[in-house]
């Protein structure tokens, strides 16, 4: 009930302050609920005052206006309107100080023991520049109350007998040594807090570069990712921690690493933890923004076999605007784990984490490509071999034919100068290569001989000899030379054949065209055959030219039965 009570009256409302300003704010806000309490233990005192003197002055009508200003401050501050607030503050204690402990100018010992009040407040809350002025302010005020005070002679104030006086200036010690302890507290406690959070800045930030560092070196390798989230849990003192990564068939979040033993498990065995399309995860990874989930939310927002979890932040694993790539999803005991240093270290990481796992996986698909064409590479180069080796086949079938249908040539030339002799020339060099292919240069005494294959697309037709005498070396230009000259002489002959061969077909068409018309002149059977021989003949060369007409005996079976 008064926590009910409580927690409304010192909530901040403004979303937009950092978490220092709101630490900064919170402890203005007690210290500005201890001067209103202060100023309520002091009512009863003015009221009594005013009831025994029966007299009015500006420091009693100032009372309930202090009052005023302390509600407007806490208003300010649950506003985020810091910096108004901590001036607005300092004026009020200063002139409520000044009221209440100055009377008629005079400087006893309640003022001396209250003017430090608002000197101390604004050492705390206000820059130099303002605690300067404050201080100008309070020295004037000591100089001209004290001048004044011993023009009139004036003795110090009485409230009421001298025992009361007494009794009422060690009150006004007393509240006055508490509010001044509270506020050196407050600001040292800031302080100190502001260091503690600058400690933790800085764990935060070489934590996440040591785990930024180890994701360079890091693959999407099962094992090397359960041996991350275990690091970073460790490092951010988290409960649970896990990586989801997207399925490019379906779209959603399957898990890729967890820490613990449920987490292993669900990695073993998929069927103990299944994703409904709906999930956090599966909206996170929808999503660019983070997705904070506390124990606050419907339970069907939070993880059931993690009953611990008090937070939950899912990080979407993006890079720019490209398709997500998978959740960062972390779980902690602490309701307010997650503040806006943590989350934004949490957020480099899983940048971080998608550079790593979108480098993995255009490795793993450059990987793919580069197999499947080293695959096509290999399945070039066997169609290669397999046209080079059909190729060869082709020409030496072809012109093995060509060879046996002019046997009766001369399948050779002896050149020297000043003649060229058709001849079967032979010689060991020459059968060497044309049984090896290979060119040959050897050196014999005085002279050189050099051999080059005649090949025509990798089938060798024949080969060229040249000797030189003396001992002067072949070039390599040389040697460049008679290999041009060895293509040349295959292409030539293969031209010349195929030539020879169109002729040959020319002709042949002709003849069949020149017999067709013949059988073409007449109707009678007897004639036909008998045309149909002498042409026969004529066209072969035949000695004897035979014809019958008659069925087979036993014809051959029909296929198509």
């Amino acid at each position: 009930m008064i926590t009910r009570l409580v927690t409304p009256l010192t909530a901040i409302r403004a979303e937009d302050l950092s978490p220092i300003e709101r630490q900064q704010a919170r402890r203005l806000m007690f210290i500005n609920l201890a001067w209103l309490s202060a100023l309520l233990i002091a009512l009863p005192f003015v009221i009594s005052w005013l009831i025994e003197l029966r007299d009015v002055d500006a420091a009693t009508v100032f009372t309930p206006i202090t009052l005023l200003i302390s509600l407007i401050i806490h208003s300010f501050i649950q506003r985020g309107r810091v910096e108004q607030a901590r001036l607005l503050f300092v004026l009020n204690i200063l002139v409520a100080s000044l009221l209440a402990t100055f009377p008629e100018y005079r400087i006893d010992n309640p003022f001396i023991i209250i003017i430090f009040l608002p000197l101390t407040a604004a050492g705390v809350l206000l820059t130099r520049a303002r605690l300067f002025a404050v201080t100008f302010l309070l020295i004037i005020v000591f100089l001209v109350g004290g001048l004044l005070q011993l023009n009139n002679e004036m003795g110090p104030t009485l409230i009421g007998d001298p025992v009361e006086t007494i009794s009422i200036t060690m009150i006004l010690v007393i509240v006055m040594v508490l509010l001044n302890a509270f506020m050196q507290w407050s600001f040292l406690s800031g302080i100190e807090d502001t260091q503690r959070e600058q400690r933790r800045s800085t764990e935060v930030i070489s934590t996440t570069n040591q785990i930024g560092q180890a994701f360079l070196t890091l693959s999407s390798s099962g094992e090397e990712l359960n041996s991350l989230v275990e690091q970073l849990r460790e490092a951010f003192g988290l409960y649970h921690v896990r990586i989801f990564v997207a399925d490019p068939n379906s779209g959603l979040a399957v898990m890729q690493a967890s820490t613990g033993y449920m987490g292993r498990r669900t990695l073993e065995d998929h069927k103990l933890f299944t994703l409904d399309e709906n999930s956090p995860i599966n909206d996170a990874l929808r999503r660019k923004d983070p997705l904070l989930i506390r124990d606050s939310d419907p339970e069907n927002r939070r993880t059931e076999f993690l009953p611990a979890t008090r937070s939950e932040l899912l990080l979407p694993l993006r890079i720019g605007n490209m398709l997500p790539l998978g959740v960062l999803d972390l779980h902690s005991t602490d309701r307010n784990m997650f503040q806006e240093h943590r989350l934004a270290a949490l957020a480099t990481l899983s940048y971080h984490l998608a550079a790593m796992l979108y480098g993995t996986q255009q490795a793993k698909e450059l990987r793919t490509a580069y197999e499947a064409h080293q695959r096509l590479n290999v399945q070039i180069e066997a169609s290669q071999r397999e046209m080079a080796r059909l190729n060869r086949q082709l020409v030496s079938a072809t012109w093995g034919t060509y060879l046996q249908e002019h046997q009766d040539e001369v399948p050779g030339f002896d050149w020297r100068p000043g003649s060229t002799i058709a001849a079967q020339v032979s010689s060991e060099w020459l059968n060497r290569t044309l049984e090896e292919g290979e060119s040959m240069l050897e050196y014999i005494g005085d002279k050189a001989v050099l051999t080059m294959p005649i090949r025509l697309r990798g089938q060798t037709l024949g080969a060229v000899e040249f000797r030189r005498s003396g001992t002067t070396h072949w070039s390599p230009a040389a040697l460049e030379l008679v290999q041009t000259v060895a293509e040349r002489i295959a292409l030539s002959l293969e031209n010349a054949r195929l030539f020879e061969q169109a002729q040959g077909t020319a002709q042949r068409e002709q003849l069949v065209s020149k017999i067709t018309s013949q059988l073409q002149t007449t109707n009678d059977l007897q004639s036909l055959l008998t045309l149909a021989a002498e042409q026969f003949q004529d066209a072969l060369g035949a000695t004897q030219t035979r014809v019958r007409l008659g069925l087979p005996v036993n014809p051959p079976a029909d296929p198509s039965a």
